[in-house]
């Protein structure tokens, strides 16, 4: 198996992908954005996994810093790269903040006039903003997988370490979160290859 031209293939795809989704800010909605946000995360995720395979990283105890270690805090601002899968639920949540517009009648303002009932809420441009600190994580992760693939690594010996840890693969058993039956966009093909690829890497991991 060529790892490293599997992880080169599928890196320019998957940055082509994020810097389409950049372009697609503040234009295309909300839902739409989501389905193909989700499973470029999906596949970025799988492909830190890749790039971890056969990696070596010492776990230090929790709280234990080595010697002349400095914090720098340069990752101050951006949101990391979630390195595993959000677990399935099935019960239903309501949505703390839906998307609507409170409407009065005509007559109880009929000049609509520095009414905040009127005016629009933040939710749009609240999503708008997650979507692009989603992105930015997704690029920076991109950016410097090897980076991400030794913070995975770190963070499957921690999770193995736990005491009754609920799970300690970065995957969640079944499809890829955003996998689609039918593929009709890149980034289909790209999360399906990633993830057959990412369930590989995990085997010889553990054999």
């Amino acid at each position: 198996m060529d790892w490293a031209r599997t992880i080169e293939i599928n890196k320019l795809a998957l940055t082509r992908i994020v810097a389409e989704l950049f372009a697609m800010l503040g234009v295309m909605g909300g839902p739409a954005m989501e389905r193909l946000l989700r499973p470029t995360e999906s596949a970025i995720r799988r492909l830190i996994v890749i790039a971890a395979r056969g990696l070596y990283v010492k776990v230090l105890p929790k709280g234990i810093m080595p010697r002349g270690l400095k914090i720098e805090g340069t990752a101050r601002g951006r949101t990391s790269f979630r390195l595993y899968d959000a677990r399935q639920r099935f019960a239903f949540i309501q949505p703390s903040n839906p998307d609507v517009v409170m409407v009065k009648t005509y007559t109880s303002n009929p000049f609509n006039m520095f009414d905040k009932m009127y005016t629009p809420r933040a939710a749009k441009l609240e999503k708008e903003n997650h979507f692009q600190q989603r992105l930015e994580a997704a690029r920076y992760a991109l950016e410097h997988l090897n980076t991400q693939a030794r913070r995975m690594v770190r963070w499957m010996a921690r999770r193995k370490l736990l005491e009754k840890p609920k799970f300690t693969s970065p995957l969640r058993a079944g499809a890829a979160p955003g996998a689609r039956k039918t593929q009709m966009a890149d980034i289909d093909y790209v999360l399906s290859e990633c993830h057959y690829f990412a369930w590989e890497a995990l085997k010889e991991d553990t054999s």
